[in-house]
């Protein structure tokens, strides 16, 4: 997918859109993500560098800058470049990675062997050379693939893509052909900002979509509701000079005309949305984000329609979203299809499909393989339930993919046939099939809780961010062996089959963190046989002498027993006392400002040994544990008494714990 819009961006944070300051080198221009300038602008440079450092540098630089405009034929031999100018290993990567997404897989397996012979994430490596294999046989495979795929007439020398099926013979669809709306140049790509167009599939006739809808920002990828009186699209466009996000726009029908778009209230700043797609009798909106509280990247959420409107959304489930990108959702009937750069694929975005299993549970994402899917980028599929089927045809449709390189994005329409049967001469006596070889890869991330007020681990929580250099102990018994995530917070390791692992992440001034996993819970599907089980694991700072507020335990009134809905929160306590036993705490408890303070001060006291008890009946040495009972005496929310409020007071009533210093 040539990133063309704000919509579909690989960096999210954009700015470029507007940017206005002025650019006096290639290093300028790719740090305002101007790459269409940047790699014209360091091309120029490197031809001019005399220094081998500099000419490195200036070819990763352009590589990056057409791998970030999808161009990933044109990236290749500048990461080459660098890697022969001696920039190291991280050119060798991306070249591999470039040469996957082009499909010149023998030329990728060969600099991830080169790779795998510096001893440095080899797993990792050999599970990519597996995946350039498997791509290798489904390329073969194809020609028994019911699909059948043709590149749409009415695309256009400039980017066309996400298809909207609206009618029979009607098809809305996003493209920055050059008579889009405004007068400037997206300098992410050279070309026009992106419009929503109409195309008659019957004689071609290509329009521009409404006026309401089509700004000088960035509009694409459109949904309706059922009976078309509501439509949900993207809209990209800059409040300031740098930075750009997109947003989901709604519009109403009123009468013959729509209503001015406005956003959706679920909407927050700094968030990039997208590829929103009404479903389940209009009652559900699926869309992508790049919330940083996700699993990675973009991922896809759901909101549900109440009576007052689109509830907070929900992310869907950790087997569709990954640590990568997940994007483009669409609907038919019970199957969600999608497109992925993370799950297993030929490289870029792949599509795939899912479905509700009986248990309720979303079922492992299954790649459409090609010629569906290619080594470049492919997005955007959907279903045409409106064009009555010829004989021998199953299913038709649309989908975007960048695999016309020198085009940009294109759309294909595609039919599913019933394959020909084979003739006589083809047929001979089965074989015994070949032993379908399993591989299974852990990739954990690890990282760290963002707080609203930095050092203060009672402020909300805004999000997340990698925490890199961190251990990684995984084993199935006493033998524990040792990695370390790299500088993003990411490890890749390949497990074996039904086995139990106990993963352990430590780092110096965090609380470690322990996780498990069965591979024998992980069902073997022989049409994907190469499966990634995605871990995040969030390790938590240490705040020595600093009271954290313990949520959700309260006492009955006059009371001191641990009532049933406290023991979560002290359980996770224990767990992790258990996981961290270098640690010392004091766990306090506080009474409001009412009653005498000689028996709050009890009645605190009280309060805090019946947690302790808690904690050791769960394994926790008593030597590690020191009970303080303060009663009114520290209060949170000092106000008087006989006004505070019954929130102020249930905030006086608090049980807390804090690390001790090591003595």
């Amino acid at each position: 997918m040539l990133v063309r819009t704000c919509i579909i961006l690989i960096a999210l944070s954009l700015g470029a859109c507007s940017f206005t300051q002025k650019i006096r080198s290639g290093a300028d221009a790719f740090a305002v993500k101007q790459y269409a300038i940047a790699a014209q602008m360091l091309r120029d440079e490197y031809d001019l560098s005399e220094r081998l450092e500099d000419r490195a540098t200036r070819a990763f630089m352009i590589g990056q800058s057409y791998e970030y405009m999808r161009q990933p034929e044109m990236a290749a031999p500048w990461y080459h470049k660098a890697y022969e100018h001696r920039f190291g290993s991280a050119a060798l990567e991306r070249y591999a990675e470039t040469l996957r997404q082009s499909e010149h897989y023998p030329g990728a397996i060969e600099a991830y062997q080169e790779l795998m012979a510096t001893g440095t994430d080899a797993q990792r490596y050999r599970g990519l050379i597996t995946l350039c294999n498997q791509a290798i046989q489904w390329k073969k495979d194809q020609v028994r693939s019911p699909y059948q795929i043709q590149v749409a007439e009415f695309n256009s020398p400039g980017a066309d893509y996400a298809p909207y099926v609206l009618s029979p013979e009607l098809l809305l669809f996003t493209s920055d052909r050059n008579n889009s709306t405004g007068n400037t140049t997206y300098n992410w790509t050279g070309r026009d900002f992106s419009d929503l167009y109409t195309v008659n599939t019957s004689t071609g006739l290509v329009q521009t979509f409404d006026h309401v809808v089509n700004t000088a920002a960035n509009e694409g990828t459109i949904t309706f509701t059922s009976d078309r009186t509501e439509m949900y699209f993207t809209r990209c466009y800059a409040d300031r000079e740098f930075d750009s996000y997109c947003k989901l726009m709604m519009c109403r029908l009123r009468g013959a005309s729509w209503s001015e778009a406005e956003v959706l209230p679920f909407v927050q700043e700094g968030i990039n949305y997208g590829h929103p797609v009404i479903t389940g009798h209009d009652s559900l909106l699926i869309f992508s984000c790049n919330d940083p509280k996700g699993a990675g990247g973009f991922d896809l959420y759901y909101s549900q329609r109440t009576a007052n409107g689109w509830d907070i959304p929900v992310m869907l489930s950790e087997r569709i979203n990954t640590l990568g990108n997940e994007r483009f959702p669409s609907m038919n009937k019970d199957t969600l299809y999608f497109s992925s750069d993370h799950h297993p694929g030929l490289g870029g975005y792949d599509i795939f499909k899912t479905y509700v299993d009986a248990q309720g549970q979303w079922s492992p994402p299954f790649n459409m393989k090609p010629p569906i899917n290619s080594g470049w980028d492919d997005f955007g599929f959907v279903v045409d339930t409106f064009t009555a089927h010829t004989s021998g045809v199953l299913e038709q449709g649309y989908f975007s993919s960048s695999r016309n390189a020198k085009s940009g994005d294109d759309i294909f329409s595609y039919k599913k046939v019933i394959p020909p049967p084979l003739p006589d001469s083809d047929i001979v006596k089965p074989k015994e099939p070949a032993p379908v070889k399993y591989q299974v890869y852990l990739a954990i991330r690890t990282m760290e809780p963002v707080f609203a007020t930095q050092g203060d681990p009672n402020s909300t929580r805004t999000g997340k961010k990698e925490l890199p250099a961190t251990a990684i102990l995984i084993g199935d018994g006493p033998m524990m062996h040792r990695e370390k995530t790299d500088e993003n917070g990411m490890l890749v390791l390949e497990l074996e089959w039904d086995k139990s692992y106990e993963i352990q992440a430590r780092r110096a001034g965090y609380l470690n963190q322990s996780r498990a996993m069965n591979t024998s819970d992980i069902v073997k599907d022989p049409a994907n046989p190469v499966f990634t089980y995605n871990m995040e694991i969030v390790l938590e700072p240490i705040f020595e002498n600093t009271e954290v507020v313990l949520q959700d335990i309260y006492y009955d009134y006059d009371e001191w027993f641990i009532r049933d809905d406290a023991e979560p929160a002290l359980e996770s306590l224990a767990k992790m006392l258990r996981e961290n036993p270098q640690l010392r705490i004091q766990l306090s408890s506080h009474t409001d400002c009412r009653g005498e303070d000689a028996y709050n001060q009890d009645l605190s006291q009280k309060r805090a040994q019946s947690a302790v008890d808690f904690l050791i009946a769960q394994g926790v040495a008593i030597q590690r544990l020191v009970p303080v009972g303060y009663g009114e005496s520290r209060l949170a929310i000092d106000c008087p008494c006989t006004t505070c409020s019954e929130d102020q007071h249930q905030k006086n009533r608090r049980t807390t714990f804090k690390i001790l210093p090591r003595e």
